[in-house]
């Protein structure tokens, strides 16, 4: 008689999902990481360098 409680195959948990956009500062804005992630299917949403925003109040 099969046991009720066995184990069922495969992996533990949620099943991985890939991203649809990545976001990332400016430190990353290269074109090597911007390949890397269109090649993926995933956009990337990277700030250009020299653009910065004035945190002024």
């Amino acid at each position: 008689m099969p046991d009720k409680n066995a184990a069922a195959a495969g992996r533990v948990g949620r099943p991985r999902r890939r991203p649809d956009a990545v976001l990332a500062d400016h430190g990353y804005d290269h074109d090597k990481y911007r390949r890397l992630l269109w090649q993926r299917g995933i956009r990337p949403v990277i700030a250009e360098r020299g653009s910065s925003v004035s945190r002024s109040a």
